[in-house]
């Protein structure tokens, strides 16, 4: 990869660098999202034992955002290979920005909403999307740095 700073940074709402994840990279970043997503449920669960000591209120609308980030990775994992599937056209054509991610997962949650059945896929598709987005930016960027030269595999 050459020293020079992107044009196109990741976080602009609709443009961004053009790559092409392969299958396997997508496949991983969906895994780290789910991951990360479970990660995120159990620190809020324990973050809410620990806030139940001074307000029980709090706590009880801790656990209860940290139980569906925990229990959400059972589902939303169908959304994820959709949105991969949604994520990897942008993508390869330059136009893999958040506000598109969002966009995608905004659909991608409306859809799966009669399957699943509750609003909650439309409210936190998008951001996990963004997530998807995030992780796979990662994931394709260490493959590519550890190319040689153009970027081509030897």
């Amino acid at each position: 990869m050459s020293d020079t700073p992107d044009p196109l940074p990741w976080w602009h709402p609709v443009h961004a660098p053009v790559i092409r994840p392969t299958l396997r990279q997508h496949g991983l970043a969906i895994l780290a999202t789910l991951a990360a997503t479970l990660g995120a449920g159990i620190s809020v669960v324990t973050l809410a034992l620990m806030v139940a000591t001074v307000s029980d209120p709090a706590a009880g609308a801790l656990v209860v955002v940290g139980y569906v980030l925990v229990f959400s990775v059972a589902f939303t994992w169908i959304g994820h290979l959709a949105g991969a599937f949604v994520l990897h056209s942008p993508l390869a054509r330059g136009f893999g920005g958040w506000g598109v991610a969002m966009l995608g997962g905004f659909f991608v949650g409306a859809l799966l909403k009669p399957v699943v059945g509750t609003g909650l896929t439309v409210g936190l598709g998008p951001f996990l999307a963004v997530l998807q987005l995030a992780m796979l930016r990662v994931i394709v960027g260490r493959t590519e740095r550890d190319l040689p030269g153009d970027g081509t595999p030897t």
